[in-house]
């Protein structure tokens, strides 16, 4: 069960990070909606949505007591699934490099993330 809940966890954090950070970055440079985005403005997007991703797998990883890996892989399975159809509905709105890139760091940037909290962990424990 805690490992449901610690999938969950990082499972909410993702967005919450994603479109706080999105806000703060429209707030200093507004884009207009479904406007395509390029160059430097994509790159931008594209390290503060692997952020968010990253720290959702430490949150999952911080809270799954064993096994945080494949805690964050499923994690990150969860958000590829979620990313492909959205992505999809707006490639028109940023470069194709964007998007494929995005798409291929989902799984192993949270597994990643999961993988940093559980070595957090293992230090934290006397041996």
């Amino acid at each position: 069960m805690r490992s449901f809940f610690a999938v969950l966890a990082g499972f909410f954090t993702v967005p919450i990070v994603s479109f706080t950070c999105d806000y703060a970055f429209h707030q200093i440079h507004p884009i207009a909606p479904h406007a395509y985005f390029g160059g430097w403005v994509a790159l931008i997007v594209l390290l503060y949505g692997t952020f968010s991703v990253l720290l959702g797998g430490y949150i999952t990883g911080m809270i799954g007591r064993h096994k945080q890996v494949m805690l964050g892989v499923i994690l990150g399975c969860i958000g590829l699934l979620i990313a492909i159809p959205v992505n999809i509905m707006m490639w028109h709105e940023a470069p194709a490099w964007y998007h494929i890139i995005g798409l291929l760091l989902v799984v192993p940037v949270s597994a990643y993330g999961a993988h940093l909290a559980a070595q957090r962990q293992a230090r934290r424990v006397p041996a």
